[in-house]
């Protein structure tokens, strides 16, 4: 059984559906700027695989929820994340279509990372 498969039970046996999506950093802490960076490129990962843990859950109660379903659950959220991110700022989006897709993209391979863990780590309730 992977992590995502173990995590949406859990959620869905011992904690119900989780509301809102994980603690956001409020402010950086001053310092170099590389470690800004990184903090920032963390946080936006952390969201991202929030949002992907979330909609497992959710959708884990589901018999016929497939991973289809879920990628199409999440990718919304995922791209709200990318379009607030300071990859985005000031920038336009020149062909929508590519840019859901690669979206898409990135939801699938965050669900597939996850997907890739040892479920050591999911406590069972």
């Amino acid at each position: 059984m992977s992590f995502l498969k173990k995590f949406g039970k859990v959620l869905v046996k011992g904690l119900g559906i989780v509301l809102g999506f994980g603690p956001v950093v409020g402010q950086l802490i001053p310092g170099d700027k590389d470690d800004r960076v990184i903090a920032k490129v963390t946080d936006t990962l952390d969201q991202m695989s929030n949002i992907v843990l979330i909609t497992e859950g959710m959708l884990a109660g589901i018999k016929k929820a497939t991973g289809l379903d879920k990628l199409n659950a999440a990718t919304p959220f995922v791209e709200q994340i990318i379009r607030r991110s300071e990859l985005m700022s000031g920038k336009e989006i020149m062909d929508e279509s590519k840019f859901t897709a690669a979206i898409r993209q990135i939801t699938g391979g965050i669900a597939d990372l996850l997907n890739s863990l040892k479920p050591k780590g999911v406590k069972t309730v």
